[in-house]
């Protein structure tokens, strides 16, 4: 279960999309989903969600080389800590904002990035 668990509001962009998005990739490619037992899931958010815990994973065993004091708790010190510095950072956008991606509940996109109305239609060309 995540913690905050993920409303629609919240999930409209979530934060590694935001990142995504900050280093310029476009929003129809941050928002694609792919289709996995019913459930639409955004693909680039895991991803990048598990790219960082793969790479700060290796950090933390080659600095534990040469600093064993990082293992503090079986590692579990600095996986707080990145976590604090990740998931608690002032720069985070208002969860209670309105998002520009819709309200989450009637706007879904295909694996091709293409934005599907909850009535399964697709809306203008210059959506």
């Amino acid at each position: 279960m995540p913690f905050p668990p993920r409303t629609p509001e919240r999930n409209a962009t979530n934060p590694p999309q935001k990142l995504l998005e900050q280093l310029g990739l476009g929003a129809d490619t941050v928002h694609t989903t792919v289709t996995f037992n019913g459930n639409d899931l955004p693909i680039y958010s895991f991803i990048i969600h598990f790219a960082f815990a793969i790479g700060f994973g290796v950090l933390h065993c080659v600095v534990a080389e040469y600093y064993p004091r990082i293992t503090l708790w079986q590692g579990a010190a600095f996986g707080f800590a990145v976590w604090v510095v990740f998931h608690s950072s002032p720069r985070r956008a208002d969860p209670r904002a309105p998002s520009r991606h819709g309200d989450g509940l009637a706007v879904r996109r295909t694996a091709l990035g293409r934005r599907v109305d909850a009535d399964g239609t697709s809306p203008a060309a210059s959506d």
